[in-house]
């Protein structure tokens, strides 16, 4: 009974702060969001006062503080969203259905629609925009799309029971099976970039091809000790 009480205890502390490391972080966020925006307007005043390069300076300045901030203010409503089963049943359906629009624009598949296009095209050349003006190119796209498949993760691991073993696999499962998803549909139907970088963040050598033989083996050994664990659960 002593020792049910005292992991009792352990855990309500463990809660405790786990609950004060998240509610820090989301106003932490929310406040570097709101500061980052407010100095992005600030700058956007000074553009079309200079000249020349400083014009330009200005410009890429006040936009990257702007998508700075508004991704900081995302972040928080995503750690604040998390804390709820039901938000992380919504962020895990949202961000893979987003994915999967994002593969079929990317690798211009036959459900490559119109609806699509619209979008995905309209997120690609705002980010692209700030990424070109903020020195970093299509780099800050790339990051929009990893940050989604690391919601996807991390949503399907906090939804799933049996351990935290049992969990890390359902979330390597899940992502392992959207990267192949997309390189099998570059090979589809783009094959012109499967001997591509997976994305511009990413070395050289991580092509598309790469991308497709990792995320299978990933898949299948995932499965595989998924399916031993199961085993050993029933004989036990």
């Amino acid at each position: 009974m002593k020792d049910a009480a005292k992991l009792d205890g352990q855990a309500h502390v463990e809660n405790g702060l786990t609950r004060t490391i998240l509610t820090g972080s989301v106003l932490t966020l929310t406040l570097l969001g709101a500061m980052f925006v407010v100095e992005g307007i600030n700058l956007s005043r000074l553009v079309g006062r200079g000249a020349g390069s400083g014009m330009l300076l200005s410009t890429y300045a006040y936009q990257g503080y702007i998508v700075l901030g508004i991704a900081a203010e995302v972040g928080a409503l995503i750690i604040m969203v998390m804390q709820y089963k039901a938000g992380r049943i919504a962020l895990a359906i949202s961000s893979v259905v987003f994915l999967n629009l994002a593969f079929l624009w990317t690798s211009r598949g036959p459900g490559d629609t119109l609806a699509v296009n619209l979008l995905i095209s309209n997120l690609a050349l705002a980010f692209v925009g700030v990424g070109v003006d903020t020195g970093m190119g299509i780099a800050v796209f790339d990051l929009v799309f990893l940050s989604a498949l690391a919601i996807a993760f991390v949503s399907v691991y906090m939804l799933s029971r049996g351990g935290r073993t049992r969990a890390f696999l359902n979330s390597l499962i899940l992502a392992s099976a959207l990267t192949l998803i997309l390189s099998l549909e570059v090979y589809l139907w783009d094959r012109g970039e499967l001997n591509l970088h997976f994305t511009s963040l990413s070395p050289p050598w991580f092509t598309n091809a790469v991308l497709a033989v990792s995320s299978s083996i990933v898949l299948l050994e995932s499965l595989c000790v998924r399916a031993l664990l199961g085993l050993r659960r029933r004989k036990g």
